[in-house]
């Protein structure tokens, strides 16, 4: 039951991920999208405290 949720959410990381590949300007430099990687789990974070 746990890894049917893990692939889940990993699925639903990859299609979020591709998606962003998807959109011109949306990568940069690795550290560019780190940066990135970092500000948007940090709101998501926040968001749902």
């Amino acid at each position: 039951m746990i890894a049917c949720l893990f692939r889940a959410v990993a699925e639903a990381e990859t299609i979020h991920a591709w998606q962003h590949l998807k959109t011109p300007g949306e990568v940069g430099s690795t550290v560019e999208s780190l940066q990135a990687a970092i500000g948007g789990e940090t709101y998501e974070l926040l968001a749902n405290l």
